[in-house]
């Protein structure tokens, strides 16, 4: 009867591994089912030896050094150091260091020390530092991490809160990248901070002095430092009365000068040269800038890239231009600031607008001003 019993129990055993073998992907019921159709001489023994099956499983690795291996589907944490190895699969790496050629493929890590490695497919790193190696295909790096020494991120990764670093850039030596900001298109940002920015085909860097790009878009240009220019002076200066603005050059021309605090992009500086309209980025104006004065033909003109003199048009020199101080109208500059104001050489934006205050007046003479 014993017999008969054990005989129905293992057929019974033997169905019910075959119906679930469409859900063990480790091959424990392949193996199973070879063992058990195995002769096996003590079937007549009163208690059946079945075989002892490994079935993969999610692994915890805590407080290891793993070496020249490769890690699947396990959670490394609590500093682990991982060296010369593989980490793929939905693997979770916490509080461990990764380093000296590693490679990590599709794994959470988090609270690490990434050096010298490989960061790729979909991999995601939290609250880590990222140094001197590489992190690209559509990794994602967030939540407080620091990429900096060397590092390359590239190929679609992600930086964040926000932030995207993608096409082939380069962030290094330093550089944060954060606050919904773009590095695109092949750009190199070094020792910078990029906040809320758009970086596209450009190289950010000058040496090792910190730049700061906020709130502003860089596009196809060589940027070697980031502060905005400003107006040095102007002349006439503001607050001028009985002056002469004419010059020993071009006698009877009237003129006005705009300095700048360093050497412009001259594509920025304008001003008009066709009617009374208020265009162009250097403005005289009588009207508060309801109207302007135009300009002639060919203006401003500049030899050194800093002092840019604008002449009014030869028609207004011996009617609005010339009057006696105090009886005659108070002439106001403005140089345009902004997203469509004057710019420098690394194309750093004046901020704001500035406008002469009290503004001059001229004094007439026989030979201008």
């Amino acid at each position: 009867m014993y017999k008969i019993f054990s005989v129905l129990l293992l057929v019974t055993f033997s169905f019910s591994v075959i119906s679930c073998s469409s859900e063990d992907s480790s091959g424990a019921t392949s193996q199973l089912g070879q063992v058990l159709d195995q002769p096996n001489s003590t079937d007549d023994e009163s208690k059946i030896i079945l075989p002892v099956v490994t079935v993969g499983i999610c692994e915890l690795i805590d407080n290891s050094v793993i070496d020249n291996s490769t890690v699947d589907n396990s959670s490394i944490s609590d500093n682990s150091s991982i060296k010369d190895s593989t980490v793929k699969n939905c693997s979770t790496v916490t509080s461990s260091t990764v380093d000296n050629s590693s490679t990590v493929d599709n794994s959470v890590i988090s609270s690490s020390t990434i050096n010298n490695s490989y960061i790729c497919a979909q991999s995601t790193i939290d609250n880590s530092t990222i140094d001197n190696s590489t992190v690209c295909n559509s990794s994602t790096v967030q939540g407080g991490s620091t990429v900096n020494g060397g590092s390359t991120v590239n190929g679609g990764s992600t930086v964040q809160d926000g932030s995207t670093v993608q096409g082939g850039s380069t962030v290094q030596g330093g550089s944060t990248v954060q606050g919904g900001s773009t590095v695109q298109g092949g750009s190199t940002v070094c020792y910078g901070t990029i906040d809320n920015a758009t970086i596209d085909n450009s190289t950010v860097c000058f040496g090792t002095v910190p730049m700061s790009i906020v709130n502003r878009t860089v596009q196809n240009q060589v940027m070697t430092e980031s502060d905005a220019p400003t107006v040095s002076s102007t002349s006439p200066a503001n607050g001028a009365t009985g002056t002469s603005c004419s010059s020993s050059a071009t006698p009877g021309r009237n003129y006005i000068t705009v300095t700048f605090s360093e050497k412009m992009n001259t594509t920025s500086v304008t001003t008009n040269t066709d009617n009374a309209s208020c265009s162009g980025t250097i403005l005289l104006s009588t009207d508060s800038f309801v109207t302007c004065v135009r300009m002639t033909n060919g203006d401003p003109t500049t030899s050194d890239n800093e002092s840019f003199i604008v002449h009014p048009a030869s028609a207004l020199q011996n009617k609005d231009w010339l009057e006696t101080p105090g009886n005659g109208p108070t002439y106001k500059i403005r140089v345009k600031g902004g997203v469509n104001g004057v710019k420098d050489l690394s194309g750093n934006t004046m901020s704001i607008d500035n406008t002469t205050g009290t503004g001059f007046i001229t004094a007439k003479s026989t030979n201008g001003c």
